[in-house]
């Protein structure tokens, strides 16, 4: 019995000596606020794949959203004063016009592309030019983007999908505007009914996105990219032209549209969309397979990193890999 006693208490003194492991959230704010911090090695830190709580995740995105918004303000300040995006050899000019108060949500932003194409650059600068004053609306940004090539596809390129993405983010992290709120208005047929048109922009501001739609139909043409609302594929690896579709239903996640699920298919998820504390079950072809998600530091900062879109962050990545069972 004293041998018995003795081998306890060793054990329970050997327990108090394993140190505490400390919660994620100290470590990240220390983090944040070193000289080091980077937000390129972020992900890489060893607390970034740890998992998360529901109320973690919430507190860790509110950090990240404020560090990355600070940080692309500092980026991107001289292209915001120069009025032009430039990515690689590409240069998009853009104008802006602000209307109306800010409602508490952000502004509306309406991306207005001007015509032309396959004509000398004096013919589609007058078109920009005409674009610019062409409509106001009752609120939001008026933005007004002058093509940075004079081809006759000029917004149909492979350089135009980044440049639109970085625009608006430029407009959300400047100008206050609302994710949720981003109309582009393409008169592909030229200005008609002696400015009726102009009608439309208070009818398209009845409608905004739902970041977490509960069905999602993604088709990859064209110039794919890497995530399309709460579903990622790696865009080099799909041929093109194929389909999926992607519906909610509880915690049950249905895909459909493929023969076969493509390379890389991702569901990103966070907690207002699913209860990331309960499994998921993925279901395609009548297979389902069942997976805990897990909340970590990486997944938001990777979201945050593909687009700075604080309406449309993730926690949890839930990947689609063959087969599709446990």
């Amino acid at each position: 019995m004293r041998v018995f006693i003795l081998t306890i208490a060793m054990l329970l003194s050997l327990v108090a000596r394993v140190p505490a492991q400390e919660a994620v959230m100290p470590q990240l704010e220390r983090y944040l606020a070193s000289d080091s911090c980077s937000w390129d090695a972020l992900a890489r830190q060893s607390f970034a794949d740890k998992a998360l709580t529901a109320s973690e995740a919430a507190d860790a995105q509110r950090a990240l959203v404020e560090r990355r918004r600070e940080e692309l303000r500092a980026e991107r300040a001289g292209e915001m004063q120069a009025l032009e995006i430039v990515l690689g050899e590409f240069r998009m000019p853009f104008f802006f016009k602000t209307f109306g108060d800010k409602p508490a949500e952000g502004r509306s932003l309406f991306i207005s592309l001007h015509g032309g194409g396959g004509a000398p650059k004096r013919v589609n600068d007058r078109q920009w030019n005409n674009q610019q004053r062409l409509y106001e609306p009752a609120e939001g940004v008026y933005v007004a983007p002058r093509a940075p090539t004079d081809t006759w596809n000029l917004w149909h390129e492979g350089h135009i999908m980044p440049l639109f993405d970085r625009l608006i983010e430029d407009m959300v992290l400047f100008e206050g505007v609302d994710p949720n709120r981003v109309y582009l208005i393409y008169p592909d047929k030229g200005h008609w009914m002696d400015g009726q048109d102009a009608s439309a922009l208070p009818w398209m501001a009845n409608f905004a996105r739902d970041p977490l739609a509960g069905k999602i139909v993604w088709r990859k043409d064209g110039h794919p990219q890497p995530r399309f609302y709460w579903l990622g594929a790696d865009p080099d690896s799909w041929t093109g032209g194929e389909l999926v579709t992607a519906e909610r239903e509880g915690q049950t996640i249905h895909l459909a549209g493929f023969e076969t699920i493509p390379p890389g298919l991702m569901i990103y998820a966070n907690d207002e969309m699913l209860d990331l504390n309960q499994p998921v079950s993925l279901e395609w072809n009548q297979v389902t397979r069942t997976v805990q998600p897990r909340r970590t530091i990486a997944t938001i900062h990777r979201s945050l990193t593909q687009r700075f879109d604080p309406r449309c962050v993730f926690s949890s990545e839930i990947p689609c890999r063959l087969p599709l069972s446990e």
